[in-house]
């Protein structure tokens, strides 16, 4: 890590080590954060971070993504100190695919990671006319393969890509009150939000709804 990177982490609050991958866009379907989100959850020990504005008209789009948001993923709204982000992270990871009645243009946050000479991760839209092939850092994501993506992002980073279907979660509860049995309830959602199987081990009959959560 460098000393400026190492510096400029600190300033955000953020740990040094770690790695750190960011997405910079308006809330909406054409930025297409939820696919950022997703990725967020192969990645439990990477710091993800969206920078953009969560406007109400686009609240259909976002409020979902709101109610799962990864753990390890933090908004930070729109901010005037994006430099810093870019100075300090391990990858731009930049999901926008847009539609045939909403195409992107030439987003300004892809120059703007690129002058950073931080490795950028897009995918090759047609209206990009392969303008980016010729810069080093660029590279691109697969249409509609996700799980190779995951590999490209685990090779850009240089971390193991979990396999979250050979782990399991053990929760261990005694769900005597209500109380308890709603926190039960809270683990269990936060677990199935990183895609592992999950143990629900209890010294007392467990809720069905509880089970129905779990999915068992």
């Amino acid at each position: 890590v460098s000393q400026s990177r190492y510096r400029t982490l600190l300033n955000l609050g953020l740990d040094p080590n770690k790695k750190h991958v960011l997405h910079v866009g308006l809330y909406t379907s054409r930025k297409n954060q939820a696919e950022f989100f997703e990725y967020a959850r192969q990645f439990p020990d990477v710091e993800f971070h969206s920078l953009g504005n969560r406007a109400d008209n686009f609240k259909w789009y976002w409020e979902p993504l709101v109610q799962n948001q990864p753990s390890n993923l933090t908004w930070w709204n729109e901010r005037t100190d994006v430099d810093k982000f870019y100075q300090a992270m391990d990858l731009f990871l930049f999901t926008s695919r847009g539609t045939n009645n909403d195409k992107e243009t030439m987003p300004l946050v892809i120059r703007e990671a690129v002058s950073y000479q931080i490795p950028v991760l897009i995918y090759n839209l047609p209206v990009y006319l392969n303008y980016w092939d010729s810069f080093e850092g660029v590279s691109y994501l697969e249409f509609d393969n996700f799980e190779k993506n995951c590999k490209i992002i685990a090779s850009k980073l240089d971390v193991e890509l979990n396999k979250p279907e050979e782990e399991a979660i053990i929760i261990s509860t005694y769900p005597i009150t209500d109380s308890i049995t709603n926190t039960t309830k809270e683990c269990i959602i936060k677990a199935k939000q990183t895609g592992r199987k999950i143990i629900l081990v209890s010294h007392a009959p467990i809720p069905e709804e509880n089970c129905i959560v779990t999915g068992k």
